[in-house]
């Protein structure tokens, strides 16, 4: 636990500060959130654009790693020069990461260039929220269930859906 919320308050703390003309309309030079369902699905029609998406970064034996939810997955190149950070170590199979970078296609296959990759607080928050709802925490578990839909507002998908629907559920059953 401890190490998931040292990445999700890294990721807080290193947010991009965004002006008002920015968080109002948008920032035609920030990189696109895109879920990763959709980057699948999309990924034509996104080739040559920079996104943003997050998932579990793991071992790949066809590129630097892959990037992957329950149900969809891209391969992850990292461009010239790209290191991890915000990570607890130089180990980051298995942890929770937003990638951003420029879209690829490996035959049919959506590949991210990655020109960053951070910790993605919305999946750490989400995992950090689970392992107390595990422990019968449900308190802890609420709270954590609200910051990853409070982490998550920004970033296109259902993440935070998923993550208000887990902490009403919880205050229902209490």
């Amino acid at each position: 636990i401890k190490t998931l919320q040292d990445m999700a308050q890294w990721a807080h703390d290193h947010q991009p500060k965004l002006g008002f003309w920015e968080r109002l309309l948008g920032s035609s030079a920030a990189a696109k959130s895109v879920p990763l369902d959709d980057l699948e699905k999309l990924a034509g029609s996104l080739k040559g654009q920079m996104v943003v998406v997050e998932g579990l970064y793991e071992h790949s034996d066809q590129a630097a790693a892959v990037l992957q939810t329950d149900r969809s997955r891209c391969l992850v190149d990292l461009a010239e020069g790209t290191q991890p950070e915000g990570f607890p170590g130089k180990d980051i199979y298995g942890l929770p990461a937003a990638v951003q970078g420029t879209v690829e296609m490996r035959g049919t296959t959506p590949v991210v260039r990655a020109n960053q990759i951070r910790p993605s607080a919305g999946i750490a928050l989400i995992r950090i929220a689970r392992i107390y709802e595990l422990l019968g925490d449900n308190k802890k578990a609420m709270t954590a269930y609200s910051e990853a839909e409070a982490a998550t507002r920004t970033s296109q998908g259902d993440l935070g859906a998923f993550a208000r629907v887990s902490a009403a559920r919880l205050a229902y059953d209490a």
